[in-house]
């Protein structure tokens, strides 16, 4: 009995045994005992073996076998057309766009070739740092379609740039990133002509020390994305509603009031990131920075707000506008007085506090700094979260506060501290490491409970506490809070506790607190890390073992000198081996 042929190995020899390519493509292209992806894949095999030492005919038909394979297997190319699109275009670094970038995508295979290079929505970028012939290529792909305008800093071809971009209707502009400085100015005075296409805008003025306008064309499209350096609009426009995204930066004229932020900022329920930084007149301006106005206006509801930045604004905006905000999905915030001495810190608000309450509770990293004087504090709570003013960036980088609180009264500190312990059962508080530091008189603080340690208790999962100040007297009530046992331990997750006094001349002298905070020290040791014998019913197994304890200059010697009784080994606790 004849034995049974391979029919890979029977259609190989078929294969080689064509002289003629076209009887070869004929071959490829129809016969039955290629309808199997494997055997396809087995032919492809051997035919890339012999295509290093055989004609470009074998070359050519290796192709055609691989597109026979992928329009008859591949589940990519039994996609519809449009789906497939809009595949390719999610693929495409937009933030890093090049049309060489779209060429390699196109490389891939016919059908991706033909995709890509007849939809009009691949070729939207209008690139004054591109050649100007692949530019003008690339606009011939996109005769009629919407354009995104980009010129850089510097861009190299400028002048053609301009001029192409003269020969386009205004209202196909859809987008401009745009960098105004010497080179390129008269685009501006081009821009005013008609924006109106423009959906997002994204200007920053180059030109030295005075700030740009543009006038919006009054029948177009609404914004979505403002991004402003240096730059104003008619900020009464209706075309300033609906925004996504507002970002101003650097403005001391043509500065928005509050009424016409109130409107924007109503008429913008989905709003994602609003960022004002240095807004309001110069150090040697005329004007005068007004007082914050009795709130008057309606609550401002952003419930899709991610990220905020307040930074050094005029009081009106930072004492009036900022406590109308209701943002419960606001991420990141960032809220400060700046380096201006006519700004002024947050005034204490509940709406603020509802407003910081989930970024406050999600770093795992919070700075808390207190500055007393007399009984006023500057409060900073600071997880040194970044925002990003980036058009394409979605999320910030790392989420949290950086929040400045100005509170008149000794009683509000305590307030302060309240309000956020009222707010914590709504979120889990994921803080690791805590750093407090407090600077002020020992009076202020001894005479109201205004120290921070209750709000201590909303975070059981820190694993490091540093403590510095220029008052002996904080050290000591930390250690005694973290002392006494209530339902369960302070901080039971505690394993690295860093404890530093910074001498001054305005500080009590230190050698009067040493014996005071080594029995205080010695007591904290005894009774949350007493010896294992004398350990009753189960009652420091919820304390986590202290690793590191870093205490002030010279107070280690003098501990060293006492008899603790404590299951800690002092010489390893202390860094002495």
């Amino acid at each position: 009995m004849a034995t049974r042929r391979d029919p890979v190995t029977l259609l190989t020899e078929r294969l080689l045994g064509e002289n003629k390519g076209s009887q070869l493509a004929i071959l490829i292209a129809t016969d039955p005992s290629l309808i199997h992806e494997s055997t396809k894949d087995a032919v492809i095999a051997i035919l890339d073996n012999l295509e290093a030492s055989s004609s470009s005919e074998i070359a050519e038909r290796k192709v055609q076998l691989c597109r026979r394979r992928n329009q008859e297997h591949s589940h990519i190319y039994k996609l519809p057309v449009e789906i497939l699109i809009e595949i390719l275009l999610f693929t495409v670094r937009w933030f890093a766009y090049s049309v060489n970038q779209l060429h390699e995508l196109a490389s891939v295979s016919k059908r991706w070739f033909d995709t890509v290079v007849g939809c009009s929505r691949f070729w939207t970028i209008f690139d004054a740092d591109e050649v100007p012939a692949i530019r003008r290529m690339a606009m011939r792909r996109n005769d009629n379609g919407p354009l995104d305008i980009i010129f850089s800093w510097k861009p190299e071809y400028v002048k053609e740039a301009i001029e192409d971009l003269k020969e386009i209707s205004p209202a196909r502009w859809r987008s401009i990133q745009y960098y105004v400085h010497y080179r390129t100015a008269s685009l501006f005075d081009y821009l005013h002509w008609d924006n109106s296409g423009l959906v997002d805008v994204h200007i920053f003025n180059e030109m030295g020390h005075s700030n740009l306008h543009l006038e919006l064309s009054p029948n177009g499209s609404h914004l979505e994305r403002v991004e402003l350096w240096r730059m104003s609009l008619p900020w009464d426009s209706p075309r300033l509603s609906g925004l996504r995204w507002l970002f101003i930066e650097d403005l001391w004229e043509n500065i928005p009031s509050i009424d016409d932020l109130h409107l924007i900022l109503t008429s913008s329920p989905m709003l994602e990131h609003l960022g004002l930084i240095k807004i309001g007149p110069r150090d040697d301006d005329d004007d005068i920075d007004e007082p914050p106005r009795s709130i008057q206006q309606a609550p401002v509801s952003l419930p899709m707000l991610r990220t905020l930045q307040v930074n050094d604004v005029t009081r009106t905006i930072q004492g009036t506008l900022v406590p109308l905000l209701n943002a419960p999905s606001c991420l990141a915030l960032v809220i400060s007085a700046g380096d201006s001495d006519d700004r002024i810190p947050l005034d204490l608000h509940d709406t603020t506090l509802d407003l910081m309450a989930y970024p406050l509770a999600t770093p795992s990293e919070m700075n808390i700094f207190v500055e007393m004087n007399q009984t006023t504090a500057m409060i900073l709570l600071d997880s040194e979260p970044t925002i990003y003013d980036d058009l394409y960036c979605k999320e910030p980088s790392t989420l949290g506060v950086d929040v400045q609180f100005k509170i008149e009264g000794l009683r509000n500190i305590g307030k302060l501290w309240d309000g956020i312990i009222a707010r914590s059962n709504h979120f889990k508080n994921n803080w690791k490491s805590v750093h407090f530091r407090w600077d002020g008189s020992i009076g202020a603080a001894q005479s109201e409970p205004i120290l921070p340690w209750n709000l201590l208790t909303t975070c059981p999962n820190v694993v490091d506490l540093h403590v510095s100040t220029s008052l002996p007297y904080i050290i000591i009530s930390i250690l005694r809070f973290l002392g006494e046992r209530r339902l369960e331990w302070m901080l039971p997750a505690l394993k690295s506790l860093s404890l530093k006094i910074d001498h001054s001349e305005e500080s009590p002298h230190s050698d009067a607190w040493v014996g005071e905070l080594v029995d205080d020290i010695q007591l904290f040791l005894e009774k949350r890390y007493p010896p294992r014998a004398v350990t009753s019913s189960n009652e420091n197994q919820d304390c986590r073992t202290l690793e590191s304890l870093r205490l002030p200059q010279g107070v280690s010697d003098f501990l060293k000198q006492r008899v603790v009784s404590t299951s800690l080994n002092l010489e390893r606790l202390l860094g002495f081996t």
